[in-house]
């Protein structure tokens, strides 16, 4: 247990450098690339690169569902609440309770090969913002992340 939080706390350090040497004091990149793995269990890891003083404060997952010619979203996954700091500097798994405090849609049935994760923030503020990103579980790190 105790390596599990020194490497998340590691990854989570990593992230608040990647964001700080980012675009976090001008105009954010169009373009924004959330890091992902999976963890002994199976479970998505999302990192998500925030801004220093800026807090997670919730996750979705949504699939496209396509409906002859037109299509629409759908939520597989829905949490608020950052249980930890960890998880409010943008280090969760996706359909675990340890993340968020607050399921509000839990993740019912395996995730398919691609999903949009997104990702809300508070600025320190308290301005609301969300941004998300494309998962494709075909593309998997070629080593997972491993404890010092």
């Amino acid at each position: 247990m105790a390596l599990r939080r020194r490497g998340r706390t590691a990854v989570a350090a990593l992230l608040l450098l990647a964001a700080a040497l980012s675009s976090c004091r001008g105009p954010y990149p169009s373009s924004l690339r959330f890091g992902y793995r999976w963890d002994d269990h199976g479970n998505v890891v999302i990192a998500y690169p925030i801004c220093p003083g800026y807090k997670v404060s919730g996750a979705d997952i949504i699939i496209r569902v396509q409906h002859g010619e037109k299509s629409s979203f759908k939520t597989l996954w829905s949490a608020r609440r950052a249980a930890s700091s960890v998880v409010a500097q943008g280090l969760f798994t996706v359909g675990t309770p340890d993340s968020f405090s607050n399921g509000v849609t839990p993740l019912a049935k395996a995730l398919p090969k691609g999903f949009y994760v997104g990702v809300d923030e508070i600025s320190p503020t308290g301005r609301k913002s969300s941004k998300g990103d494309w998962m494709d579980q075909a593309i998997r790190p070629s080593s997972p992340l491993k404890p010092e």
